[in-house]
């Protein structure tokens, strides 16, 4: 099995609202800077988009 070759990961705030972008292959994201709270994460790769909910305590 290869590793998947992310492309793009974009954080946005639970209201839509874009906080940050990355445009490489991550292996971690640090959200250290941002405020509690839930965050959705969208992943595009050769595979396509995944998004995952993210709750920052």
């Amino acid at each position: 099995m290869s590793p998947l070759h992310i492309t793009t990961v974009h954080l946005y705030t639970i209201s839509g609202k874009q906080l940050k972008s990355y445009h490489s292959n991550l292996e971690t994201i640090s959200v250290n800077n941002f405020s509690a709270g839930m965050y959705s994460v969208h992943i595009d790769s050769e595979k396509g988009r995944e998004i995952k909910k993210v709750v920052k305590y």
